[in-house]
């Protein structure tokens, strides 16, 4: 319903002048404000037809039944409600649920019950149906089944594995060692099935090789076998006299003389770190007449004079005399020194290594 509202001041006209077009009164004014009346007459309620279901705003007096009063305050959960709401009338039929980190499940209609999650785990039933976590923090375990439960534990392979597996993924593709022998083409211990020729690759551990219980017949090691014996197996590594003695670090093969005499002084000690004998040759001048003969020395340990003496001479009454020493085989990591006097020089000092 609506009210009536003036459009046009009709007296505002009073007040202007002679002459001004607004002093003058339009049908047009008078016909928006009859409109306006008929509009606010015509939306009001007839009161000859009033009943309750014409009221749309307001309160209803009790003269009338109502209340005649506006409630407009909303039922608080807290404080005007007790007891749980069931199931039924669309609650929990719970007063609390769960707690931190849990999940909740039905234990039978309308009841509801939580389990609680766990680091590192995986949701299981039982027998029963009842979830609960089985951990999973233990390394290297597989999630199994009895029939009854279900955990994480080892695969036992007499019981949780069936078929056989293929040579392809690492297995022997037979479940008997009869045809284990044939998919590898291997005779028995005792020599059957050791038809036809074999070549034998002597290239591993070779401690049972004496043995009849391990072979049939002689094995004839130039016709009946490839490849070559190392040495951690008793061979040469080799299949020539020259690597067998390369090798086993025979002094002077593949070994060359070179000289020294620039970078060796007197002295001094050297260590042979070669990682296999060399021998050393030297020749001296000595200009003070017996004066502390020269002397080789060669040691485990350094300083060499702390050693054995290999080589001596005596310039004797005498200087200027020039002197030999070696050749001296020199162990691998030794060390050696030439110990002279003051005025003693190095004339030649070569090496075979």
């Amino acid at each position: 319903m609506s009210n009536y509202t003036k459009t046009t001041n009709f007296l505002a006209k009073d007040s202007l002048v002679s002459g001004d077009t607004n002093k003058r009164i339009r049908g047009s004014e008078i016909d928006t404000e009859l409109v306006n009346i008929q509009t606010a007459v015509n939306s009001k309620l007839d009161s000859s037809g009033f009943t309750a279901s014409n009221i749309s705003s307001g309160t209803l007096a009790i003269a009338y039944g109502g209340t005649g009063t506006s409630v407009t305050a909303y039922c608080n959960l807290t404080s005007n409600v007790t007891g749980v709401l069931p199931a039924a009338n669309g609650g929990t039929g719970l007063s609390s649920i769960g707690g931190t980190n849990t999940l909740l499940y039905t234990t039978t209609a309308n009841s509801i019950s939580a389990v609680t999650t766990s680091n590192t785990s995986v949701l299981v039933t039982g027998a029963t149906g009842i979830p609960s976590f089985a951990s999973g923090t233990t390394a290297n375990r597989v999630l199994k089944t009895n029939g009854t439960s279900i955990s994480f534990a080892f695969a036992d392979l007499a019981t949780d594995v069936t078929g056989v597996l293929p040579i392809v993924n690492g297995g022997t593709g037979s479940n008997n060692a009869t045809d284990v022998r044939t998919n590898f083409d291997v005779p028995k211990n005792d020599g059957t099935g050791a038809t036809g020729t074999w070549n034998i690759n002597i290239s591993g551990n070779a401690s049972n090789a004496s043995s009849a219980d391990n072979y049939a017949g002689t094995i004839n090691v130039g016709l009946q076998s490839t490849g070559v014996l190392p040495i951690a197996n008793g061979g040469t590594g080799t299949t020539t006299a020259s690597g067998a003695a390369n090798a086993f670090g025979v002094n002077g093969a593949g070994q060359t003389w070179a000289s020294y005499s620039a970078s060796r002084a007197i002295n001094t000690d050297y260590q042979n770190t070669t990682g296999r004998p060399i021998s050393v040759s030297v020749t001296l001048s000595t200009v003070t007449a017996g004066a502390n003969n020269p002397r080789f020395w060669v040691s485990t340990t350094t300083p060499a004079t702390g050693g054995v003496t290999v080589a001596y001479f005596s310039n004797g009454t005498t200087g200027n005399i020039d002197a030999c020493v070696g050749p001296v085989i020199i162990p691998n990591n030794a060390y050696y020194r030439i110990q002279a006097a003051a005025g003693t020089s190095i004339v030649f000092w070569a090496e075979l290594r």
